[in-house]
């Protein structure tokens, strides 16, 4: 992105308008265009998961710095906690990239050729209410080839017993997919971990932002007749003080 700020304000409207009316999935997409810009909307739904929130906490870093402020309720007696961390004490490094074809598991007597999930195995599931079902339908998906004393089956036939061996490697091959925050209460320190999703806490920030610049912006285009290309141009102190100016 732009290091100019009126330049990455349009560029975040834009994501944010392109997002605004799609599911989760899609905004996840919506905001890697803005990470990456120079790769297609195919090469981007191919990332996996992890590679992907990883790219997003760096949009964030750079949009918004690296510290991160949230709430989080308990899960025992309800009470509201402030949760700051930084955004670098999420980050994973990237393992090495695994064979192309995607990796063996062997479960005797079966064996299954597994990959990573990506952005269309979330889409592919959006339907899904139940979790376990959401979650059957995620790791048979991942699986690419199954085998049984040599003979192919399909993957609806494998056990539960290879389905959970399979998602310990997608765990240990892709961590960056699933942050956990552990977290204590301090008014009956229950505590617990609490995952992070950085897709939807981006996106709200982004929200958050784009209206309140909407905002401004239908001040001044009011006040001043501007079009919106030039307020959005403007230097944020300027457009401060202009703003300071219409309420006098």
């Amino acid at each position: 992105m732009s290091t100019s700020t009126g330049a990455v304000t349009a560029r975040l409207l834009d994501v944010w308008e392109l997002g605004a009316t799609r599911p989760v999935t899609g905004r996840a997409l919506a905001l890697l265009t803005a990470a990456r810009p120079e790769a297609s909307p195919a090469e981007l739904a191919a990332l996996s998961i992890g590679r992907r929130d990883a790219l997003l906490l760096e949009l964030r870093t750079r949009v918004f710095g690296d510290r991160v402020v949230g709430l989080a309720g308990c899960t025992s007696c309800g009470e509201l906690l402030e949760v700051e961390f930084s955004g670098s004490d999420i980050t994973i490094a990237e393992p090495p990239p695994g064979p192309a074809e995607g990796c063996v598991l062997r479960a005797e007597p079966y064996e299954v050729r597994v990959r990573l999930l990506d952005s269309r195995d979330l889409a592919g599931i959006a339907h899904e209410s139940a979790v376990p079902a959401a979650r059957d339908a995620l790791l048979r998906g991942c699986v690419l080839s199954a085998s049984l004393d040599g003979r192919e089956v399909p993957t609806s036939q494998l056990p539960d017993g290879v389905m959970d061996l399979v998602e310990q490697w997608l765990a240990a091959a892709d961590p960056q997919a699933d942050i956990r925050i552990s977290l204590r209460c301090p008014a009956c320190a229950t505590a617990w971990q609490q995952s992070f999703d950085i897709v939807s806490f981006l996106w709200a920030e982004i929200d958050a932002l784009a209206r309140r610049t909407l905002y401004d912006v239908h001040r001044l285009a009011t006040a001043y007749g501007w079009r919106e290309s030039d307020i959005l141009a403007m230097s944020e102190p300027r457009r401060r003080v202009y703003l300071e100016l219409v309420e006098t």
